[in-house]
């Protein structure tokens, strides 16, 4: 979930889900930890690094979630926050980059974008007793296409990234993904979307949701892969709109660990998850709009001999989008989650489940974004059955200098809490600089820190760290045709 070593996905690269409007950069230990308003399922899966990725625009946060709900949500502009948010790592909502599109988001044709970048960690692999410097030397490229004919609209792209470190290559990381998506108006009301994609790539080490591996081993790797889809009818101006979703996604995992694999050892967390959900957007004549929300979420571990953890999730929500001025707008989803393991002997478990975020743009060139999160999470260890994640964070986007100087700051705070006992308080923060040599080129420098008090000794850390990179999309990603 959060902390991500550097230079681990593309430096720079494009957002391949749609969002081009690139202001920022993303550094390597960006904040993960924005709060997920999607109606598709909200899991842990392994979280990987970025680094030069664009942070002033809306990445992780809705990766799968249908273009369906984004149309519904936007008939405000302001309640969208479509420009200035951190990157959303959070740990529940990252399994693959991919949704269905919205047209709105940038103009058709072919994009394409190259990062490179240095980078540097006190605690590369962020380990309690074993804490050792490393340089990196990383590169990212990535292309999207989109086009539109008539009532259809659709997306395809790919971004490929690696990172290699001077000592040890277990360090060494590469990441591949591939994504597309559809918009099709089968009448003036009803829209049908579908979105697909796929990931491949290394764990991220020490990170919520991550297993725990030994100090010197590589992290194991995982591919993730998705497909959906969702009907919405109704559109902003309308009192009433309505959105019915559904997914499958599976998560398979490599051990990588020599020890691991010769003492015959299985990864039990490969899973699937088959998702389905209702939405009711209620759209007043002012600044606000109310939605109730019910989803289903089946998982299905591949392994449950060993111990079974098969389980039933429903959830019930309440939520609002409010334009409250502006310069001020808000998103906030409450209600009850339940989780029903299929196992009799597990205590089923249900809790209050929220995510809020708040923007404020006090100024053109000055936007802060407040945002936090709960909800219960798959457990990453075999002692536990599940654990409960918190999130608070804040982002400060700051034009220095109009069209030239941009600077990021931003802060998490995550608490996760296992069913076995153990407690985990991580904290993440960083300030980075981008200069735009050109509309298309710029420089940036980004430092950070990360740190984690755990209950378990060996998942303890502290690491500070800092980047040097250069965009070939700085601003906006460079149009081919």
């Amino acid at each position: 979930m959060v902390h991500k070593r550097n230079l681990q996905i593309l430096l720079g690269s494009i957002v391949v889900v749609g969002v081009m409007n690139v202001s920022y950069a993303q550094f390597a230990t960006a904040p993960q930890a924005e709060p997920t308003f999607s109606a598709s399922p909200v899991k842990t899966v392994p979280k990987v690094s970025t680094f030069g990725v664009p942070i002033g625009v809306v990445t992780q946060e809705r990766l799968n979630e249908p273009i369906a709900v984004q149309r519904v949500r936007c008939g405000q502009e302001d309640a969208c926050f479509r420009g200035n948010e951190p990157e959303s790592e959070i740990s529940q909502d990252d399994q693959v980059e991919s949704r269905a599109i919205d047209p709105s988001t940038v103009d058709d044709g072919l994009y394409a974008s190259l990062s490179l970048g240095y980078t540097h960690h006190d605690n590369i692999e962020r380990s309690a007793t074993n804490e050792e410097e490393e340089d990196g030397l990383g590169f990212g490229l990535g292309l999207l296409y989109r086009n539109r004919v008539d009532r259809l609209s659709y997306q395809v792209g790919g971004q490929t990234s690696a990172v290699a470190f001077d000592d040890n290559d277990n360090n060494d990381f590469d990441r591949y993904s591939v994504s597309a998506g559809l918009l099709y108006e089968l009448t003036e009301i009803i829209d049908l979307g579908l979105h697909a994609g796929y990931t491949k790539a290394n764990e991220e080490r020490n990170a919520s949701g991550s297993r725990i591996v030994r100090d010197g081993s590589e992290t194991d790797e995982f591919e993730s892969q998705i497909v959906g889809g969702q009907i919405t009818i109704g559109r902003p101006q309308s009192r009433f709109q309505f959105a019915l979703a559904a997914s499958h996604s599976e998560n398979d995992f490599t051990l990588k660990d020599p020890v691991d694999i010769a003492s015959g050892a299985i990864d039990l967390r490969d899973r699937d998850y088959d998702h389905i959900s209702g939405t009711v957007f209620y759209n007043t004549e002012g600044p606000i709009r109310y939605f109730l929300e019910a989803n289903l979420t089946d998982i299905d571990y591949d392994v449950d001999t060993i111990r079974n953890l098969d389980s039933e999730e429903t959830g019930y929500y309440v939520g609002a989008l409010w334009a409250i001025s502006q310069i001020t707008a808000a998103e906030v989803k409450v209600g009850q989650l339940d989780k029903d393991f299929e196992d009799p002997a597990l205590d089923d478990v249900d809790e209050t489940s929220y995510s809020a975020k708040l923007r404020w743009q006090p100024t053109h060139r000055a936007s802060f974004t407040f945002y936090g999160s709960e909800r219960f999470e798959e457990t990453t260890e075999i002692a536990s059955t599940f654990f409960e994640s918190r999130v608070l964070g804040v982002n400060l986007a700051y034009q220095v200098l109009p069209q030239k100087l941009d600077l990021l700051a931003y802060y998490n705070r995550i608490d996760d809490d296992y069913s076995s006992g153990r407690e985990d308080e991580t904290d993440d923060y960083g300030i980075g600089l981008i200069y735009h040599l050109r509309r298309w080129l710029g420089i940036g420098f980004r430092y950070g820190h990360a740190e984690r008090d755990s209950t378990r000794a060996d998942a303890n850390y502290d690491d500070d760290y800092y980047d040097i990179f250069i965009q070939l999309n700085a601003g906006k990603s460079i149009k081919l045709f």
